[in-house]
């Protein structure tokens, strides 16, 4: 079996991802993962030939399979349809080309499921339905302010609410007001420290850096909103010429802040952003695997950016 999850939205991506795993007794399966960037296609056969003793299935996992080079993709369509009936396979691909025919053949040869996020629009109910998953009740013009704060990802939107829970763990009712918690990581804190990244001032950076992680939980919020930043920035690099109004509805941002990221993306090239992003990816899986102190962690992945 195949399935291909499709979704711009990390969070939904991963979401439908979990609700897989939960359908079905993954102590009885195998569990293989790849990323489409860093994965060659022969590492997954083997992985997809390999009779376990321990289970009845295996299940291959690959991630941001947008990122599959071209000869990988042919490989792997011409792999798949022999593959061993035991091995289940899931395509987790956010942005995609779907003219291309790897993509068009493999949503033909799969289960394909598109998980679409809210037009931007429909955001402040989407964060308003997402607050009441962690007990919180919004008013619509509360969650159009924490927008405001935090930007429009549904990932850093989640964290953002998921932070305010447990900041007022007694109180449901959130105002207005009570958004100050997650100001010391506000969009203009990520602003202040791309600039800083961009004129190499390593104290400011680091300054910037301590004041968004006063404590632990507050690190993925932070990488989270550090990645949308830069991909914004590396995406802009393709859109030159085009009026703000066309480039916030391509990116997803308010055109008041459009001039902004076209200023910072003066300073990054396409590599700069590429390297930042793969280091802010490596530092996130260390956060996660590893017991180094988040503040640690941050300072190597500033010298690792300006240095």
């Amino acid at each position: 079996m195949i399935l291909f999850f499709l979704s711009e939205s990390s969070l939904l991506l991963e979401r439908a991802f979990k609700k897989r795993m939960g359908e079905k007794s993954v102590s009885s399966e195998t569990v293989d993962a790849f990323d489409g960037k860093e994965t060659k296609t022969d590492e997954i056969f083997r992985a997809g030939e390999t009779v376990s003793l321990f289970a009845s299935k295996r299940l291959i996992v690959i991630r941001h399979a947008e990122e599959l080079r071209k000869e990988e993709m042919e490989k792997l369509l011409a792999y798949l349809p022999k593959a061993n009936p035991a091995t289940e396979f899931i395509f987790l691909a956010g942005k995609i080309d779907k003219r291309q025919g790897f993509w068009q053949s493999l949503m033909k040869i799969s289960r394909f499921e598109e998980i679409k996020p809210p037009f931007r629009r429909e955001i402040p109910s989407w964060v308003m339905a997402e607050g009441k998953r962690f007990g919180l009740d919004l008013s619509f013009d509360t969650a159009v302010s924490l927008v405001g704060l935090v930007g429009e990802d549904l990932g850093v939107l989640s964290l953002s609410l998921e932070r305010l829970s447990l900041s007022f763990p007694e109180k449901k009712k959130i105002s207005q007001e009570e958004l100050e918690v997650l100001a010391d990581i506000s969009s203009k804190t990520v602003f202040d420290l791309t600039d800083a990244l961009g004129q190499k001032e390593v104290g400011r950076c680091l300054k910037l850096l301590k004041k968004g992680l006063a404590a632990r939980e507050n690190f993925p919020l932070l990488v989270s909103m550090i990645y949308r930043h830069f991909k914004i920035l590396l995406n802009l690099q393709e859109l030159k010429g085009k009026e703000s109004g066309e480039i916030g509805k391509i990116l997803g941002i308010p055109p008041y802040f459009v001039k902004n990221y076209q200023d910072q993306s003066e300073r990054f090239s396409k590599e700069r952003c590429r390297m930042v992003l793969d280091l802010l990816f490596q530092t996130d899986r260390l956060f996660k695997t590893s017991s180094l102190p988040a503040e640690i962690l941050a300072q190597n992945f500033i010298k690792g950016v300006v240095l």
